[in-house]
């Protein structure tokens, strides 16, 4: 018998991605399969909006059966949240992408669901509250009897079924309801009237006339479909038909010139041009023959498949439309456009010429089709739009000649006073000299917006903006041109993706404009290019002058994240805009699930964006220390991990039996003294343990400081947790995997981190203890600490779709980092958190991400001719691998002292001065990025996505994925393999010396042994490339335990030193 309340989590039978054999093995397996659902980072969120679902149509008097479910399932996550807690990951990386793919895109069709609830809840309540007042006025008539003042129950009560609370779609404060569509009752005078009707009379008529009000409704359905056009008005729509003939559909320009003109309802016309093409206007009989031949055997979408598995518990339809991205071929969209005007024209009409019919011919009697809805168009980095489609009208766009593919939109997530120092950067030197800062370099953010009065973006001393710049900053809510100087240049927002998956943004507490109302975009807008504040800190600490890697750089903030995530629509329109603007570097500090490149919408607008001249950096993810969790993993992206400074916030932990242990916080009051210690699972009901909302019992817990387990919740959340309930303090504790990695957060109340081993020891300490006590000490700010150490959060290597190449690329200072914060928003962003702050300190790859844009954007101060893999190249070949002590980085994911790898940095920690004269560089071209695709296998179909256009694989040669010119090396072997033999070719260009000799010398990895011909690269002039062949060896299979080994190349001159890893993955 299925547990309750965990319906969606499946039961039985069928599975994700590989996992059906998993999931009908054992019960055991069944449960485990199970706990990493409830576990994931997305379950909650897919928990509210699948509760929101069912809370749309429910009775009042229901209700209370449906939050009793979403309770019940809130036990059962913690339950099965807290056994999973020992447990080790039961899924293969290929399998956990599996799964974060499918509830990622779970989670958008669940909230488009629930709009498509809305609308059709609101349009048969509304008349069906109409036809009971009609009844209601007939009785009256009849009885001739005046009905009186009731109890008080009217039958707009059923309003406040369609005012339920949904965790993507927050109340308004104008007294609107969730939805979005306004009051219910559209007029006062009918408001009064319905309050007269007693409850008795509600029932009887809700009972006794159902089937009249269905008639009346029916009646009024049929009344406007069989509708006709007066003759005149049909003369003007014909005419219009007639005079272009050429493309004979109307854009939405035209169509509301026709309804001034007509005096017809919108929805009239459409209906009207629908029959008109339906009659005489076809597309090319052969594609639709053909493509109803394809539709005949059509294969279920995978993500189809598991959502039946997942929703077993519920019957809902599928959905009539949803937002899809629609690629096409640019060049046959060039040459089809130009009897319109521009491509948008020419979209419009595609979109409009899309007509779904039922099998009746009658015209009275046809069912009214969705209408596509065009949101955007792609014209620069990617040729396409998105639209919210059908699946039948998706399959008629595939007649459409130029038409290369639609990919169902989805949602992706959002993964500084002392960095420049720990980089090497200081004033008046090398990169940060005068000449160097002078140039123009234009920084394109993409996150959350930007709080454009901030001091970090004054444009004190700066020159005029670059008149290549072709952006703007454009109007929106509490934004104006107004707001943007020569410092912050552009600010855009896109959202109409978000709002049709997600509902309208709530204005109360969000923006629909480019300001940021959650603070993660100004942060990384500071640390990329922000202006140099002296005097920077939070409640004193990391005191210092803040400024970005690039502080003169010019920024352009395009906003795409808001309270739910950000859509892939909206994050394609902002690339395509951003690299039609002309700015020079992309920084996204977001992501999602992996793809494979010709699926995943980040990787081909990066790609355009690469192809036009353009750096793209994005975060690696903050999934760690799980293996193959790296994310943004295609070769053009620069992909950033997250490793630690120099510098942290220590706390000393002291408890009564005299043990004592370093921790870190940022609480700025004073120290606790010795106060009694409970253990958040002994103080509480379910999730206790977690310190999670409302699990905590004032009783046990009043002046004491709670221990509370990572995970659940977020970090600061705990403490308000511990606060509310009347707790002194917090102990918060790491797990295994999170290790030693101690992360400073501003907590409301006294508190600190607390790394693996002293959480073990703690933990031993109150069970054992009758009377267990401790005190905390805040110590400030602390420098000198060794580093930089791999984050336990950075995503880990190797890649899940190319395990040919080495990600992440590079790691940059991601923790504990200060930059520019919104005062608005609160350093926690806590609602109980009054606090206001210039300055915060968060730590994620999302701080990791820009700080490497702004190094790019130095680079291509200096370079303005390289390539974007040149400055990658750059880069990468000067990362260095050790330590402030010069000892090997070490990774807090695993034991303290365990030496990182390169699946956790990649080529190493970035090092700007020697990246801005590397001696060598590693270019790579569009051409060589189209090859490797070849190399993998994709279709000409799906490598035309990316090329916007058809592109022929070579013939003459034999393409393998390890021979793209990149600037590492990354191999596949069995376990068992013996004597196999593999070997790749490599390009470099000089750009050191004209006259230079690069001597060969090696770190074989274990169990392979390399031969490099030639030994010896001799360079005669500047910008001169030479080639190299590496052969790898599988000389007697997986020497080591590991499935994995390492190791590196080097090019060696008397001036320079350049470096590849080398991995070894034996499957």
């Amino acid at each position: 018998m299925q547990e309750p309340g965990l319906g969606m989590l499946g039961g039985g039978g069928g599975g994700i991605g590989g996992l059906s054999n998993q999931v009908s093995a054992s019960a055991e397996q069944q449960w485990r399969l199970k706990a990493e659902i409830v576990t994931h980072p997305l379950c909650e969120q897919l928990l509210a909006a699948h509760i929101g679902c069912l809370r749309v149509a429910t009775p009042i008097d229901q209700l209370p059966l449906i939050d009793a479910q979403l309770l019940q399932s809130h036990h059962l996550l913690r339950s099965y949240a807290t056994q999973h807690h020992h447990q080790h990951h039961v899924l293969s990386p290929h399998e956990r992408q599996d799964l974060d793919n499918f509830l990622e895109q779970y989670l958008v069709v669940l909230c488009s669901f629930k709009e498509q609830l809305q609308q059709h809840v609101r349009v048969h309540a509304v008349e069906a509250v109409m036809a009971c007042r009609d009844i209601e006025q007939s009785l009256q008539a009849l009885t001739g009897i005046t009905l009186g003042e009731g109890t008080g129950a009217t039958m707009s009560d059923d309003e406040d079924e369609l005012q339920m609370d949904c965790t993507l779609d927050q109340s308004g404060a104008d007294g609107h309801d969730m939805m979005g569509f306004g009051p219910l009752l559209p007029t006062e005078s009918e408001r009064s009237l319905m309050d007269r009707v007693r409850q008795e009379l509600k029932i009887e008529l809700k009972q006794g006339f159902r089937s009249k009000i269905e008639d009346v409704r029916e009646e009024i359905l049929r009344k406007r479909k069989a509708g006709k056009l007066p003759g005149d008005t049909t003369s003007v729509l014909k005419h219009w038909w007639q005079e272009h003939s050429k493309w004979p559909y109307p854009t939405e320009d035209d169509k509301a010139k026709l309804v001034g003109e007509t005096g017809l309802q919108l929805k009239q016309i459409n209906n009207w041009f629908i029959n008109q093409r339906k009659r005489n206007w076809h597309s090319n009989s052969q594609s639709v023959t053909s493509s109803k031949s394809k539709r005949k055997t059509k294969m279920m979408f995978q993500a189809s498949f598991l959502l039946l598995v997942l929703m077993a518990a519920t019957s809902y339809a599928s959905l009539e439309t949803q937002t899809y991205v629609v690629h096409m071929d640019h060049a046959k969209i060039t040459a089809l456009d130009r009897s319109l005007g521009n491509t948008k024209r020419w979209y419009e009409a595609v979109i409009n010429s899309i007509v779904e019919f039922s099998a009746q011919e009658d015209e009275d009697e046809e069912e009214e089709a969705p209408s596509p809805q065009l949101l955007y168009v792609y014209e620069t980095a990617i040729a396409g739009f998105a639209a919210k489609l059908s699946t039948k009208q998706v399959e008629s766009l595939k007649n459409i000649d130029g038409f290369l593919s639609a990919t169902p939109d989805y949602m992706l997530n959002l993964h500084t006073t002392h960095s420049p120092q720990f980089l090497g950067l200081r004033n008046g030197r090398g990169l940060w000299k005068a000449p160097n800062l002078a140039s123009d370099v234009i920084i394109g953010i993409i996150d959350t917006g930007i709080w454009p009065e901030h001091t970090s973006f004054n444009d004190f001393g700066m020159s005029a903006v670059p008149t290549r710049w072709k952006g703007a900053c454009e109007e929106g809510t509490k934004f104006s041109p107004s707001n943007c100087n020569k410092k912050l240049i552009g600010g855009r927002a896109f959202f109409k993706g978000y709002e049709a998956s997600a509902g309208r943004i709530n204005e109360t507490v969000d923006y629909r404009s480019a300001r940021d109302a959650e603070g993660h975009g100004t942060h990384t807008a500071s640390t990329a290019a922000g202006n140099v504040v002296t005097g920077a800190s939070l409640f004193g600490m990391a005191k210092g002058a803040a400024g970005g890697m690039r502080f003169t750089a010019r920024i352009a903030a395009y906003k795409v994240c808001f309270a739910a995530g950000c859509t892939s629509s909206d994050i394609l329109a902002a690339i395509d805009q951003a690299v039609a603007d002309g700015v020079d570097v992309l920084s996204l500090s977001l992501g999602g699930a992996n793809r494979p490149y010709h699926s995943d919408n980040m990787a081909i607008a990066a790609f355009g964006a690469v192809r036009n001249g353009v750096f793209v950096s994005c975060s690696a993810g903050n999934s760690g220390p799980s293996e193959s969790t790296v994310a943004n993993t295609s070769p053009w992206i620069m992909t950033v991990a997250a490793s630690s400074l120099d510098r942290s916030f220590p706390t000393k932990v002291k408890l009564g039996n005299g043990q004592e242990f370093k921790g870190a916080s940022l609480y700025s009051g004073k120290p606790t003294k010795a106060l009694m210690l409970v253990y958040g699972d002994t103080a509480g009901g379910q999730g206790a343990e977690y310190c999670s909302d409302g699990s905590l019992s004032p009783k046990l817990v009043k002046g004491k400081i709670v221990v509370c387990e990572r995970g659940m919740n977020g970090r600061t959340a705990k403490g308000e947790q511990v606060k509310m309930a009347g707790g002194a303090g917090m102990l918060l504790l790491n797990t295994e995997e999170q290790g030693e990695e101690l992360i400073a957060d501003p907590h409301i109340l006294p508190a600190s981190s607390l790394g693996a081993a002293a959480a073990k020891a703690i933990k031993n300490y109150v069970s054992t203890d009758k009377k267990p006590m401790a005190s905390i000490i805040f110590q400030g700010t602390v420098y000198g600490y060794a580093a930089p150490v791999m984050t336990a959060f950075s995503s880990r290597g190797p890649s899940s779709v190319s395990p040919d190449v080495i990600k992440p690329d590079v790691t940059a200072p991601g923790m504990n980092i200060l930059a520019a914060w919104p005062p608005m928003v609160s350093p926690t962003k806590l609602k109980s958190d009054k606090r206001s702050v210039l300055f915060n300190i968060i730590s994620g790859t999302s701080m990791s991400c820009p700080h490497v844009s702004g190094l790019a954007a130095l680079l291509k101060s200096v370079h303005k001719d390289w390539s974007p893999a040149a400055i990658k190249s750059a880069l990468m070949t000067t990362a260095y691998t050790l330590n402030n002590k010069r000892a090997p980085i070490t990774d807090a994911g695993s034991d303290s002292s365990e030496s990182a790898t390169p699946f956790a940095f990649g080529s190493g920690h970035v090092n700007p001065e020697s990246a801005s004269n590397p001696g060598l560089i590693y270019d790579i071209t569009t051409e060589d990025y189209l090859n490797y695709l070849c190399s993998l296998n994709y279709t000409s179909s799906q490598i035309a996505i990316l090329s916007r256009g058809s592109y022929s694989c070579p013939t003459n040669t034999v393409l393998q994925p390890g021979d793209l010119n990149y600037p590492s090396f990354a191999l596949l072997f069995d376990s068992g393999a013996q004597n196999i033999t593999v070997t790749y070719k490599r390009t470099v260009t000089n750009v050191g010396s004209p006259r230079t000799s690069y001597a060969v010398q090696m770190s074989q990895p274990d169990g392979v042994s390399m031969i490099v011909e030639p030994k010896v690269i001799n360079f005669k002039k500047f910008g001169e490339k030479q080639s190299y062949k590496v052969t790898f060896v599988a000389v007697g299979g997986k020497t080591t335990s590991t499935t994995s080994s390492f190791g590196s190349l080097f090019w060696v001159s008397e001036k320079f030193t350049v470096r590849s890893p080398i991995a070894v993955t034996w499957q």
